[in-house]
C-alpha cells in the first residue's frame, strides 16, 4: 500500500507486449489496492467512480485506455 499523500501507480498495457507479468507483479505487491481494468477503450467518467468505489485504497492501477476523462496531458493525471 501507498502512502496516503502517494498517487496510484498506473500501468498502460500496449496489447502483445508481454504486461501478463507486470500485472502479476502489481498484483503481488498491492494485493487488494490493485486494480485490472478490462477495458478496451476509452474510460468514462462512470467507469472511474466505480473504480473508485470499489478500491477505496487504489495503489495500482493496470489496463488498456486508462485515460481519465479531462486529462490533456500527463501532468494533469492523477495517476503516475
Amino acid at each position: 500500500m501507498l502512502p496516503k499523500d502517494a498517487r496510484p501507480i498506473a500501468f498502460v498495457h500496449l496489447m502483445k507486449t508481454g504486461g501478463q507479468t507486470m500485472r502479476a507483479i502489481l498484483r503481488k505487491n498491492f494485493g487488494a489496492g490493485h486494480c485490472d481494468m478490462l477495458l478496451f477503450e476509452k474510460t468514462t467518467p462512470r467507469d472511474w467512480a466505480s473504480i473508485e468505489f470499489c478500491y477505496p485504497r487504489l495503489s495500482s492501477i493496470s489496463g488498456h485506455g486508462m485515460v481519465r476523462p479531462g486529462v490533456r496531458k500527463a501532468t494533469d493525471n492523477p495517476y503516475k
